[in-house]
């Protein structure tokens, strides 16, 4: 636990680093409930038990959700970076683009309408952090029937550590590398299915 711990203190501080990368004292808004196609200036919060859905916003800094806080997005763009610590579910999907990094740390539960947490049809622009989660995560569409239609694209590297539910990972595109270490079970997917630029490392050398 103090791994873990350690791990998510790491990705949330590199994510509010890159979120507030030249903004000298960004706003903050909270999200409890849904948000549609239109522009939120700073940082967006999701506070501890409220559900954001974000359907085609905009959103010019990061979205941090915090404990116990459910957040969807759908076709929305984030200008900065994404982190939920201890989320209760997290989705993004439907065309959704993050141009700093995603980092999904200690979800609890998943979704109602989905089942499983999921990053489907999304670009992110740096990396993808799945770390310390209790609850399954799907990434990208996989063989069997699931959320996704369509699988993301990462700019970075993806990392897979430390999970304690079924991490899926298929038909990714990823730019560095993939590395999947120290999960129980072991991370899965479709073998030879993502297209990853750099090296496949552990658990998902053979996916």
């Amino acid at each position: 636990m103090k791994r873990i711990g350690l791990l998510a203190a790491l990705c949330v501080a590199s994510a509010v680093t890159a979120s507030n990368a030249g903004a000298a004292a960004p706003s903050s808004q909270h999200c409890t409930g849904t948000i549609g196609n239109v522009t939120v200036t700073g940082n967006l919060i999701v506070p501890g038990g409220a559900s954001c859905d974000l359907e085609g916003t905009i959103v010019t800094g990061g979205v941090a959700v915090f404990p116990g806080g459910n957040l969807i997005s759908r076709g929305a763009s984030i200008a900065g970076s994404l982190v939920a610590f201890r989320a209760a579910s997290i989705a993004v999907v439907g065309g959704s683009s993050i141009a700093g990094s995603a980092n999904i740390v200690g979800t609890t539960g998943v979704p109602s309408s989905f089942g499983v947490n999921a990053v489907c049809q999304a670009t992110i622009g740096r990396s993808l952090t799945v770390v310390g989660n209790l609850a399954p995560v799907t990434v990208g569409v996989q063989p069997t029937p699931g959320p996704c239609g369509v699988s993301p694209t990462v700019g970075g590297n993806v990392a897979v550590v430390l999970n304690r539910a079924q991490i899926l990972i298929s038909n990714t595109s990823v730019h560095g590398d993939l590395y999947c270490f120290h999960n129980r079970p072991p991370a899965s997917g479709a073998a030879g299915s993502n297209a990853v630029a750099g090296r496949k490392l552990g658990e998902c050398a053979g996916l």
